[in-house]
């Protein structure tokens, strides 16, 4: 592959993002209708499809990053970095300042009891985008609870821009298919090496948690879940094996971008996109039945990931494949162009229509539920629309000629 020769744009990447976006507002949806009962639906299902969903997001930007900026940064690598940086940037905090002032201005509630400094330096490491880097708190209370929750992930993705730079001639060495198949075998299996590892020491890991945050320790009877929940799920570092092998994956399908595919490749294809389907879909079956501790954490981080990146190879590979069509068809596409808004905005959106009420999900209860539901998940999408169109298309367009990005479409979108 040479650096000039013009790359596709992946639609089915696209689509596959729509839907990744629609369960995670799915599930939202779940918990947050009617917050003080349990839903009508299996709770386990409804975590593990958010984790599932999450992984998708994670694998999908290593795999679209390194598709669109891997031959951009085998020259000079300062200007490349630079510029990659500065798109980045562009495309992700525009919307999220705006909704992180929102998300300020309804939380002024929170910072009398905890002193104007400690909200001030809150307020800062959301600004700065990383308050999933490191386990901050408020007043005993870890921070991520506060303002703007659903933020974790714009944070984790802020982290892994900063690192990409730094990974991408190394996963560019993986040119050759079955040094970027190994790659992606090796770094799964030093994740579950670590995650095993971190349930052997889990006892002194939570000590030493203990002795570092006493105040924490001392105030939140459910500290020991927080830290644990941060370390394996909400911090930039446990999704860093996530990411590599979706810009390895990448790195396979650029490998081979310039060849013909043969039937008996496409025949293979199909096998391999069958066979990510299946592991992803054991996957799941395998959480819901299990209690595993191990299969736990592995399932918040990197359990998905070389299914997901399997098939986003296949969809990108076979683009005219029948699952690749299904994936590009509109309301799909829409959905995964206007993610970041949908992610967003459902922190306020899908509590529209929500009860308080404590009464349990039964009956004309369920009814009312089902009304609620689809109306929160109706007014997310509405909002969404509104918060793309009329403020982050724009906002992206203005920064773009203010620093000049020109105009140009990335292959795959991301």
């Amino acid at each position: 592959m040479t650096a000039s020769s013009p790359k596709k744009y992946l639609g089915a990447l696209t689509g596959l993002r729509g839907l990744a976006a629609l369960f995670i507002l799915a599930n939202h949806a779940c918990s947050w209708t009617a917050p003080n009962v349990a839903p009508p639906v299996n709770p386990k299902l409804v975590a593990v499809m958010t984790s599932l969903s999450m992984s998708v997001f994670f694998v999908l930007s290593g795999f679209v990053i390194h598709y669109n900026y891997a031959a951009k940064f085998q020259g000079a690598f300062l200007p490349a970095a630079r510029r990659f940086l500065l798109a980045r940037f562009i495309r992700l905090y525009p919307l999220y300042a705006l909704c992180l002032i929102l998300a300020l201005g309804l939380s002024a509630d929170i910072w009398p009891p905890n002193g104007l400094g400690a909200f001030i330096k809150a307020a800062a490491a959301y600004f700065a985008g990383v308050q999933s880097w490191f386990y901050f708190t408020l007043g005993g209370y870890r921070l991520l609870d506060f303002l703007f929750p659903l933020s974790w992930a714009i944070s984790v993705e802020l982290f892994l821009y900063l690192l990409y730079p730094l990974v991408t001639r190394l996963v560019s060495l993986a040119a050759r298919p079955l040094f970027a198949l190994s790659a992606v075998l090796v770094s799964f299996g030093v994740c579950m090496a670590v995650m095993y590892l971190y349930q052997i020491f889990n006892p002194y890991w939570l000590f030493e948690a203990t002795k570092r945050f006493p105040e924490a320790a001392a105030v939140n009877p459910n500290f020991l879940h927080h830290f644990h929940q941060w370390a394996v799920y909400l911090a930039p570092y446990p999704r860093i094996p996530e990411f590599l092998q979706g810009a390895l994956a990448a790195q396979l399908l650029l490998s081979v971008k310039d060849r013909p595919t043969s039937p008996g490749e496409r025949l293979a294809g199909g096998l391999a996109l069958g066979a990510g389907a299946v592991y992803l879909i054991l996957c799941v079956q395998v959480c819901l039945i299990s209690d595993d501790f191990a299969l736990h954490m592995l399932r918040q981080n990197t359990l998905f990931a070389p299914g997901l990146a399997t098939l986003m190879f296949c969809l990108s590979r076979y683009d005219q494949g029948r699952i690749a069509r299904l994936m590009t068809v509109k309301p799909l596409v829409f959905l995964g162009e206007i993610s970041l808004a949908l992610y967003l905005v459902q922190t306020w959106s899908l509590r529209f229509f929500s009860t308080q009420s404590a009464e349990p999900v039964t009956g004309a209860l369920a009814i009312s539920w089902l009304g609620r539901y689809g109306l929160n998940v109706a007014a997310s999408l509405v909002t969404a629309y509104v918060a793309w169109k009329w403020i982050e298309l724009p906002a992206n367009a203005a920064l773009k000629r203010l620093f000049g990005l020109g105009k140009t479409k990335p292959a795959a979108g991301s």
